[in-house]
Parts: C-alpha cells; sequence; structure tokens
C-alpha cells in the first residue's frame, strides 16, 4: 500500500529510505572498521541492509519511467 498523496511524494520517500539506510550501512562499516563489533555479529544486518537497498533502488527506478 502506497503511504503517499502523488508519485512524486512517493519517489521522495523512497528516496529518503535509501539515503538512511545507506547511513545506517555506514555506521555499520564503522563499527567494524574500528574494531568496536565483529564483522561476523553484524554480518547479517550489512546483507539485509544491502538487499533492502537494492530493492528500494529498483522501486525508485522504476517510479521514475
Amino acid at each position: 500500500m502506497r503511504r503517499a498523496r502523488s508519485q512524486n511524494e512517493f519517489f521522495a520517500k523512497i528516496s529518503i529510505v535509501i539515503e538512511e539506510l545507506d547511513e545506517s550501512l555506514f555506521w555499520l562499516e564503522t563499527l567494524i572498521d574500528t574494531e568496536i563489533v565483529t564483522e561476523t555479529r553484524l554480518s547479517d544486518l550489512l546483507s539485509e541492509g544491502i538487499q533492502l537497498v537494492k530493492m528500494l533502488s529498483k522501486s525508485r527506478n522504476s517510479i521514475k519511467k
């Protein structure tokens, strides 16, 4: 179900979600790089985040067309 009043608003909302998800992935990677948390503990979250970025990006691209 769409939670936007228009296609442009929906596109904008998906774009915000992608940006926030990308920032979250950055911080997860930073935790690993600084050895605060092991990669093993965060590998599932990283994998899921990457998959979500791919899916949402495809959705955003199909809205563009």
